[in-house]
């Protein structure tokens, strides 16, 4: 009897181990993390709690990679206005910066869905959770990888840096300058930083037309549409601040905790 306890416990110890690193397409090891936690305010009022978690994983070929993990959740006091519950995940080829999985679970007032977007982006395609292909002219990014690739860049001033950005059934073009250096103070302490604007342009046509989709991609990858990030700079990078426009006042993003 005690053999035969012995030999299950051994059985479930491997299993645990094989769940725990199973996740969608691409396998998870514990390793180091980096955690930012967020505020949202408008107009003088908190209304939302995110987060954005980076870590190392595994590709699906067995490569080193990154995951962007972001969420954003409304406050019970402000969700009867607009809930969301929404969740993104990248995983991002750590030789290249380019997206291999972007993986989002919507849950809004006016949207529940849930995409599963796959990137080859040596064959230049990228394909959705229903099968459909979809051909890209270049490697291309997604809202998450970009901001990874801007995070990680040490902007000079003035800078412009254009990136190919998918969303939204579309391929778009991110115009990111670096507008000023600024110090921030904040709950998470104080950083110099680097004030970047970004706008998107529609770029590489496809044979798709533009469709509603959550509301981060809604408000932030449109035409006319600007947002402000700020970077910090030095040997940490982290995201400190985000700004854009929600009429009639801008939604503000602050670091309130950061963890790694």
């Amino acid at each position: 009897m005690r053999i035969v306890m012995t030999e299950l416990v051994r059985v479930l110890f491997v299993l645990t181990l094989l769940l725990g690193r199973s996740r969608g397409s691409c396998q998870t090891e514990p390793s180091r993390a980096e955690v930012c936690l967020y505020t949202f305010k408008y107009v003088g009022l908190t209304v939302a709690h995110g987060a954005i978690t980076i870590s190392d994983t595994i590709g699906d070929d067995d490569q080193p990679a990154r995951q962007i993990d972001a969420r954003a959740t409304s406050l019970p006091a402000t969700s009867f206005l607009f809930m969301i519950k929404n969740r993104y995940t990248t995983v991002v080829d750590s030789h290249t910066g380019y997206p291999l999985l972007y993986e989002k679970d919507i849950e809004q007032s006016n949207l529940c869905e849930k995409v599963i977007t796959r990137f080859n982006e040596e064959g230049r395609m990228a394909r959705c959770g229903d099968g459909e292909e979809i051909d890209l002219s270049l490697p291309t990014h997604t809202f998450f990888s970009a901001l990874l690739h801007m995070i990680r860049r040490t902007f000079q001033p003035r800078e412009v840096v254009r990136l190919p950005v998918y969303a939204a059934g579309l391929v778009w073009e991110a115009r990111a300058e670096a507008v000023r250096a600024e110090k921030l103070v904040t709950p998470a302490g104080t950083y110099q930083t680097v004030c970047v604007e970004v706008s998107f342009e529609r770029s590489a046509p496809l044979n798709r037309r533009e469709k509603s989709t959550d509301v981060l991609t809604n408000r932030l990858i449109r035409e006319g549409a600007k947002t402000y990030l700020w970077f910090s700079t030095g040997h940490r990078r982290i995201l400190v601040k985000a700004e854009y426009e929600l009429f009639p006042s801008r939604l503000h993003m602050i670091l309130n905790e950061h963890h790694r």
